[in-house]
């Protein structure tokens, strides 16, 4: 009878080792995996072609990649995990990103915009020259993720196409051959003044 318990606890013993080797191997795996994930979002969040920078709750700065230091004029050994997003303002608004303001009420008036948690799309010359676009979105938890993205060549490619409208518009104005613009409807959508006084309008 002893013989048989001790059979018993001894089978018992091995399938609880058993047992506790796979829940071990899991646990191992699931580790690995959540490891390389983490690599796979970092990987990500460095060459993602864009600033990225998330703010907790508080507005406490919690992750960023390079770029988002670049491209908001920060000092990147300034940057440290849980630094006030209202010291990142103060600090550009002293090297003169924001033009000649008050650096405290100005960073207490941009924080107060972050603060109402709404979605914003904002535009910055640097002064470097660049072009910076900047996305503001609410996360669910009350904090914030921001995006930069440099639209310096956008905005070139815009001007020259603006430059160019506004000569062919000068050209069209002072010709003395008539345009007339018909649609597909076959309305009229544009006459230039030489047109308009063919047609005696």
């Amino acid at each position: 009878l002893l013989f048989a318990m001790l059979s018993i606890a001894a089978l018992r013993a091995a399938r609880e080792r058993q047992s506790l080797a796979v829940t071990m191997r899991a646990e191992a795996e699931s580790a690995n995996g959540a490891r390389e994930a983490e690599a796979l979002l970092r990987l990500l969040f460095e060459h993602a072609g864009q600033g990225i920078s998330v703010f907790d709750k508080h507005l406490n700065l919690r992750a960023w990649n390079a770029l988002s230091l670049e491209y908001t004029g920060a000092d990147p050994s300034q940057a440290r995990v849980g630094m006030p997003l209202r010291e990142v303002m103060v600090k550009l608004a002293h090297r003169g990103l924001f033009g000649t303001v008050d650096a405290d009420a100005e960073a207490d008036r941009r924080l107060a915009e972050v603060a109402k948690g709404l979605p914003a799309v904002m535009r910055q010359v640097r002064l470097d020259g660049r072009h910076i676009e900047i996305r503001r979105s609410p996360l669910p938890d009350g904090g914030v993720l921001m995006f930069q993205a440099d639209i310096t060549e956008r905005e070139a490619s815009l001007a020259a196409l603006a430059e160019q409208q506004g000569k062919l518009a000068l050209v069209m104005e002072r010709t003395e051959q008539g345009f007339w613009y018909i649609d597909n409807d076959l309305c009229t959508t544009d006459a230039n003044p030489a047109m308009c006084r063919m047609l005696g309008h």
